[in-house]
């Protein structure tokens, strides 16, 4: 088993580059958390680069008083599940939403978008994603739920198929 070590310093640099990169949006989100602003731009830039509609939905009624590492696990780990995914279908079906509200020391961020069912098998509650890297499989989702419980919160995933479309949503709810 492999295990990654991330360092801080190495969080604020890839912090650092994704705010560069937001220079290039011209509509950008701004919420008022600058990891948030990075995070959530940097998403929409690379979105944009692939053809896919996002939209995002943050609502913060204090500021948010979270280590700013772990915000980044969370929110970097579920939106690059949802561009990867987004990146695998046709670009008329390319559809990601991020959901983010703190109130009342509650945080809930809920990241939902199109997917393949062909791509993706849960069985027992696991999500298993055709990855051709099998080491790396899972790595994020369990990342996050390792995050989240260090806040007493709940993490959950899973997917709603229609006819229209078939998505994926993962759900977090942190006690900050």
């Amino acid at each position: 088993m492999a295990f990654f070590i991330v360092r801080q310093s190495e969080i604020l640099e890839y912090v650092n580059t994704l705010t560069k990169m937001t220079k290039e949006i011209k509509n950008s989100y701004h919420c008022g958390d600058v990891v948030i602003d990075t995070i959530v731009n940097s998403s929409f830039y690379l979105a944009n680069r692939q053809d896919t509609n996002f939209i995002a939905n943050i609502s913060l009624s204090q500021p948010l008083d979270i280590d700013r590492v772990h915000l980044t696990t969370i929110l970097c780990n579920l939106l690059d599940n949802a561009l990867e995914a987004c990146s695998k279908l046709p670009a008329d079906k390319r559809n990601m939403y991020l959901t983010l509200t703190f109130d009342s020391n509650l945080l809930s961020i809920t990241v939902k978008n199109a997917y393949d069912p062909k791509n993706i098998d849960l069985q027992n509650g696991i999500a298993y994603i055709t990855k051709t890297d099998k080491a790396m499989h899972g790595i994020g989702l369990k990342r996050v739920k390792k995050t989240v419980e260090k806040f007493n919160g709940t993490f959950k995933y899973y997917t709603e198929d229609s006819d229209e479309e078939s998505c994926f949503i993962a759900e977090a709810m942190l006690y900050l």
